[in-house]
Parts: C-alpha cells; sequence; structure tokens
C-alpha cells in the first residue's frame, strides 16, 4: 500500500528558496513549515512546494441548504457537480436535466425566475446535461441532443445555439468563448485525442492535447459495451476568465495558461503512484461495475473488469480542477485508492493547505469566499449547499 501522507521531497534544482509557515486550520493545530522553490523554465514560472499535508488557513461554513423538498424547485431531479454556476451578483443557476429547465435563485435560496422546456425549438432542450454562466449572467446549457450549446442572455432571452467541437461535458464560458476537454476522432487504430480547447465560432486556440487508449468492448452480460482501461479519465481542468489551469495526467503538475500562453507550473513534491489490479478494483467501486439500459440491468465483478479492459499504468493524482474568482485554485487528489482530498493553492502557486477528509469538491463559486457544492443525503437525495470560507484563527 502507497501511503502519500508523509511524502516528502525527493530532488529539485532550486532556484530560489522561501520558507513559508502555514498556520493550522483550528485552535491548537500545529504549525507546518513547507518550502518553496520559484524556477524559471524557458518563461514559465516553476513554483514548487515541499512538505507533508498541512491544514487549511480557513474554514468551511454552511450558509446554504437546497433540495430534499418532495415537489417544486427544490425537488432536484437530476443536478450534478456540472450543472450548477453562479454569476457576479451571487445568483444561483441550477439545471436539472430531469425537469428541462434552468432555475435562479437569490442569495437567500428564493427563486428568482426559471426558464427552459423540453422540445425541440430555440430556447428549449432535448437531452440537455451541463451548465456554464457567465459573470455578467448569460447562460450556456450542453445539450448531448442537438450537439450543440443552448445560450441564453440574463434576461433569459434566447441567443443562437453554438455548435462544439467535440463531445464534453464540463465547460465554461468566457464572454463568446468556450473551453472545455473535447474528444477528437481517432488519431490512430488504437487511441483517440482529448485537447482543452479556448474557442469561439472565429478561432481556436489549443491548450493542451493528449491521446489516450481507445475503449474496449466487453460483454457484461446482458449487452455489449465500449470501456476505456481504468483510471483512464478525461483531462482535469479548471477556469475563469483571467486564466486556465490544466493537470498532468501523472504527476502533480498544474499548468497554468493566459491569454492562450503557458506561463506557469505549480507543483507539490506528491510522488505518483504505479496502478496495481487491487487499486483498479476499488476504483471501479470495490464489488461490481453495474449497468443499465432501459429495462436492462446487469454487472460484472470488479475483478473481471480489471480483466477486460485493464487500466492505465498510473493513477492520474489529480481528479479535478476548479479556479475562484480570486485565482485561487482547488485541486481534488488521489490520495489511496477510492479517496481524495483538497488541496489549495494561492493565486500565485503556493500551497496554502489540504481541507478535512470528506470535505466535497466544489461545483462552482459564488464569490471568491463563497463555494457551491452538490451532495447527496442519506435518502440519496441530491442538494445544492452553499459554504463560506472564514478564515481560521492564527
Amino acid at each position: 500500500m502507497i501511503d502519500l501522507r508523509n511524502a516528502r521531497c525527493r530532488s529539485c534544482n532550486t532556484a530560489f528558496v522561501a520558507l513559508f509557515l502555514l498556520t493550522g486550520g483550528c485552535a491548537g493545530a500545529e504549525s507546518h513549515a513547507l518550502r518553496v522553490e520559484r524556477t524559471d523554465s524557458a518563461g514559465v514560472l516553476v513554483v514548487t512546494t515541499f512538505g507533508p499535508d498541512a491544514p487549511p488557513t480557513f474554514r468551511l461554513e454552511k450558509i446554504l441548504d437546497l433540495g430534499g423538498a418532495d415537489s417544486g424547485p427544490e425537488a432536484f431531479v437530476r443536478v450534478h457537480p456540472t450543472s450548477v454556476g453562479a454569476d457576479r451578483d451571487g445568483l444561483l443557476y441550477v439545471l436539472d436535466a430531469g425537469t428541462f429547465s434552468v432555475t435562479i435563485f437569490d442569495r437567500d435560496g428564493e427563486v428568482v425566475s426559471s426558464f427552459g422546456r423540453q422540445g425541440g425549438g430555440p430556447g428549449e432542450f432535448d437531452f440537455p446535461t451541463d451548465l456554464a454562466v457567465t459573470p455578467d449572467g448569460r447562460v450556456g446549457v450542453l445539450d448531448f441532443g442537438v450537439r450543440g450549446l443552448v445560450r441564453f442572455n440574463p434576461d433569459g432571452s434566447v441567443l443562437p445555439s453554438l455548435e462544439m467541437p467535440g463531445t464534453t461535458r464540463k465547460f465554461a464560458l468566457h464572454g463568446d468563448r468556450v473551453i472545455g476537454a473535447f474528444r477528437a476522432a481517432a488519431t490512430s487504430a488504437d487511441s483517440t485525442q482529448q485537447r482543452v480547447l479556448d474557442f469561439a465560432p472565429s478561432d481556436t486556440i489549443t491548450l493542451f492535447a493528449r491521446n489516450e487508449p481507445q475503449a474496449r468492448s466487453i460483454n457484461v452480460g446482458c449487452m455489449r459495451i465500449g470501456l476505456p482501461p481504468i483510471y483512464t479519465q478525461d483531462i482535469a481542468w479548471g477556469a475563469n476568465p483571467q486564466r486556465t489551469v490544466i493537470a498532468d495526467p501523472v504527476t502533480y503538475t498544474i499548468r497554468v495558461f493566459e491569454d492562450g500562453r503557458h506561463t506557469a507550473e505549480w507543483r507539490r513534491d506528491v510522488p505518483t503512484i504505479e496502478t496495481t489490479p487491487d487499486f483498479a478494483a476499488v476504483e471501479v467501486g470495490g464489488d461490481s461495475m453495474r449497468f443499465q439500459a432501459g429495462p436492462n440491468r446487469c454487472a460484472i465483478s470488479a475483478r473481471q473488469a480489471v480483466e477486460s479492459i485493464g487500466y492505465a499504468p498510473f493513477v492520474p493524482l489529480i481528479r479535478d480542477l476548479l479556479v475562484a474568482p480570486d485565482g485561487r485554485v482547488f485541486a481534488e487528489r488521489r490520495t489511496l485508492p477510492g479517496e481524495t482530498r483538497i488541496d489549495v493553492f494561492a493565486a500565485d502557486g503556493v500551497y496554502l493547505g489540504t481541507l478535512p477528509a470528506g470535505t466535497p469538491f466544489p461545483a462552482a463559486f459564488r464569490s471568491s469566499d463563497e463555494m457551491i457544492t452538490v451532495e447527496q443525503d442519506s435518502l440519496e437525495l441530491r442538494h445544492i449547499n452553499v459554504y463560506r470560507l472564514v478564515r481560521a484563527p492564527s
């Protein structure tokens, strides 16, 4: 078993060294001395933090809980982390794919308005999946049914739809530009390409690209299905209007892009994790991998899945990224098989600490000090929560 909780530095060329003292996140917590190195690599600023996990400089305080209702706008049917967003005024936008509608809540959780319905006309949804909001309140809804982006003005009036350059789920809107990780057509018989694009109808910027194995077709009992090797994940990325961050698929490296230019890399001295059959089985779910297509339900054991589709040689350390309005970056990091922690970085790339185990990863930010999460209660009902980031006593 690989334990990352006491990881230490391996090696690095030092150009500049600073001692950084991070105060514990609660009274009486032990202080942690972390070493930060800043180097320049052909115009790219590399910021590396050395040392073990440390408590963050803030704590979370829940200030709003929406959901769990039997009926009405808070009876969420199909809401996911990629179907919520907020504008600069703190209005909360929720796409419920189960009701084919977008509902806007004010800062107190009261309904302001809603729009959208099922259909094939302008402003209607066929198969909506994900949502993004600009700071000024323009809304984009990704609709697989029309293979494009259904767009709305802040007042709910309909904008022309936008054709997407490939398949994706998570995306960001920056004015008329869209950022997302898109899958392209196969580049060879055994691989496909995924690209992080910053695009508009007039031009496209490729920020990052990588080839990944093709899905393998396996028999799961009641159907055949194509699945990629275990631990083959979508590119982890996040963006705000000023910058886009993209994770390395293996090492703990976060690439920073500003105006389409690679300007920095942020790193922690966390060792890579080689995948084993046991790790891959835990990622599948421990016991079995289940599927449903219409009325048909079937499953194969985790071990069968591992043997049938294989696994990537290394576990992707960074599972997801999100950028707050003030430039802080939240990174969901795999620690042990089936476990994750959330690391937080300042806007200059310095590691600020790791949130307590069990903290939900933010879906979006309502402001720099208010994060939105999508969580599930004991009855498997979805809730949208807002937490305030409160500075911990020093």
